[in-house]
């Protein structure tokens, strides 16, 4: 004997589950669409930038092409190994390292400027942001480090701090406003006008003039040039502390920043002083003269001591 079972469906039951039916397949694809969204903006972050991935204890799970061509090693080569790889040994064994991991694993995301070696024990500058990954909980999943390849750059920089460091040992060498107050001045400045640097900062160039040079149009529109970015050289007269009259040849150059204005001035001497120009670099935050520097504007001012009286 057949049975026969009647279900009935009532109406206003069907629509609702229609409705939220409708609505859960529209927030699944909000959430398709944000995803694909977010790949292709990883993507594009991959494709311009050196990435790779470490579990929370440091161990690469994984590593892009750019990542790979700036140390020099396969992806092969360094999946499964720890991120001490492309340490040097003795820092890996600091508490700074192992804090390092511990706060990355804590959550704690970080970014500057990094030291690291490639395949052949060459020293690669990265310029980047270790990023923990979290879960719905907060736990570290991974962390993700972003870099760029800056090392071009901090190399040529710490050449041009060294030939910079030989002209202030050999040179005097004092830094002005574009105004004329005096920012810094090196050793060998210091000797040639018998003054301490504490009892110079802040004060005006005219502190080594005449007072009636000072008060001459000429002086204002030697400044005044300066701060147009005019470079000038020849022999200067100027006193010491003690109001005795040097006579230095010297350049003042004027420096700029990326904006092509005119920044503040510096003068190395030397004793029996030459003077050179000198240009403060932190590698890798600025560029050196007479390429436009970042930072504050200053010139430069080259002078060496004579007892002769100027020519002209």
């Amino acid at each position: 004997m057949e049975c026969a079972f009647w279900a009935p469906v009532i109406k206003g039951d069907l629509t609702m589950f229609n409705r939220h039916r409708t609505s859960d397949l529209q927030q699944i694809e909000r959430f398709s669409c944000a995803l694909t969204e977010s790949n292709a903006k990883l993507a594009a972050i991959s494709r311009s930038m050196a990435m790779i991935e470490f579990d929370p204890s440091g161990v690469i799970l994984d590593a892009n092409d750019n990542f790979c061509k700036a140390m020099g090693y396969s992806a092969e080569e360094i999946c499964g190994k720890h991120h001490r790889l492309f340490c040097d040994e003795a820092y890996t064994q600091t508490d700074a390292y192992a804090k390092l991991w511990r706060d990355l694993a804590r959550g704690e995301a970080l970014s500057g400027t990094f030291m690291r070696l490639n395949k052949q024990g060459q020293e690669v500058w990265l310029e980047a942001s270790y990023m923990p990954v979290l879960d719905k909980d907060n736990h570290v999943l991974s962390v993700i480090k972003v870099a760029s390849d800056i090392s071009s750059r901090v190399h040529h920089e710490h050449e041009n701090q060294s030939l910079i460091d030989a002209i202030g040992r050999s040179m005097a060498v004092i830094e002005f406003t574009p105004q004329g107050q005096i920012i810094n001045a090196n050793e060998n400045f210091l000797k040639t006008v018998q003054y301490s640097l504490d009892e110079i900062v802040g004060q005006h160039h005219s502190l080594f003039c005449h007072r009636s040079e000072v008060e001459s149009p000429a002086y204002k529109a030697f400044w005044a040039s300066l701060n147009r970015g005019e470079y000038h050289s020849h022999r200067f007269e100027r006193k010491n502390k003690y109001g005795k009259t040097l006579f230095l040849e010297a350049s003042y150059n004027p420096i700029f920043d990326t904006n092509g204005r005119s920044s503040p001035a510096t003068s190395p001497t030397k004793s029996p002083p030459c003077a050179a120009p000198l240009t403060r670099l932190t590698p890798p935050r600025c560029k050196t003269m007479p390429a436009p520097v970042r930072g504050r504007k200053w010139c430069s001012k080259l002078c060496r001591s004579s007892k002769k009286s100027p020519s002209t």
